[in-house]
């Protein structure tokens, strides 16, 4: 038998419990929680009822969420890892650069996706992992992208380190019943003449998508991604301080603007949440339109 609370009674108020079906009248829903299943059954008028995880409602109370952040000290991964933590995630972000790091929290952990042991080491302390996000990366514009010795460290940041990660990740993952976000670009659905190199790894994070997302969820891993217009992270400070590349990107965004982080980290965090549940091996374009037209 459940534990019957009234849902008025619950004075939670930095939780949005969407999709909550109340009577009109004003009369109070009862809600059985199954500690057993960490699971909530809501009971509503004419056996009405939505089923929601015990961690999604109140912020994991009864078992803290775990996810490991690679890149989480800048940019796009530092906005997840703050998003997350306000949704009640225990985050591990990593870093590369000792700026990074001492920007960070001390939870922050170094790591290059390009060491093998590192990566495996890691994610080996890790029984159990609830999400992987995949933000370490570098667009290496500085340099000229088709010198061989360039283009490989570029593939072996963005693309094989995450592949590295993923694998290493994915027995902790299982355990967890947790899900991958990775990182990829809309330079890996289009293109541009300046980044060979780069539009190449990350659409070879589209398609490791596709085919981890496929594969994997039949073990209970979820796996996607997203596809970031230009943000406004450090990473494209050189093409946000090129006005002719401004003026060349904002022709091809409809809503004339870059983006932030934080409307990155929040697609992010809806994916690793159980209310994209039915969603793998997809990735979604968070770009103010540049790849609608």
């Amino acid at each position: 038998m459940g534990l019957y609370l009234l849902l008025d009674d619950l004075k939670i108020t930095t939780y949005r419990i969407a999709g909550i079906t109340r009577d009109n009248n004003g009369d109070k829903s009862q809600a059985p929680l199954d500690a057993g299943f960490f699971s909530v059954e809501w009971f509503v008028e004419k056996s009405c009822k939505t089923f929601w995880t015990l961690e999604s409602i109140l912020g994991g109370l009864m078992g803290q969420r775990i996810a490991i952040v690679t890149g989480g000290t800048s940019g796009i991964g530092a906005a997840t890892s703050m998003i997350l933590q306000d949704e009640g995630w225990q985050v591990i972000p990593t870093g590369f650069t000792d700026q990074e790091l001492e920007a960070s929290g001390p939870e922050a952990r170094r790591l290059d996706v390009r060491d093998n042991d590192a990566v495996e080491a890691l994610f080996a302390e890790f029984d159990e992992l609830h999400g992987l996000v995949n933000a370490a990366g570098m667009s290496g514009i500085e340099r000229e992208q088709t010198e061989i010795d360039w283009f490989q460290r570029i593939i072996d940041v963005n693309l094989t380190g995450t592949m590295r990660c993923c694998r290493a990740a994915k027995p902790a993952l299982i355990a967890g019943g947790g899900s991958i976000v990775n990182i990829a670009s809309i330079l890996g659905l289009t293109g541009n003449r300046w980044s060979p190199a780069y539009a190449a790894s990350k659409a070879g994070v589209v398609n490791l998508t596709r085919c981890l997302g496929a594969q994997w969820v039949a073990e209970g891993v979820r796996v996607n991604a997203v596809a970031p217009g230009y943000i406004e992270t450090p990473m494209t400070l050189p093409v946000r301080e090129d006005n002719q590349r401004v003026t060349t990107v904002m022709g091809r965004t409809p809503m004339n603007r870059f983006g932030v982080p934080e409307e990155i980290g929040h697609l992010i965090a809806f994916l690793l949440s159980d209310k994209a549940s039915f969603i793998t091996g997809s990735t979604h374009a968070a770009d103010g339109g540049y790849t609608a037209i």
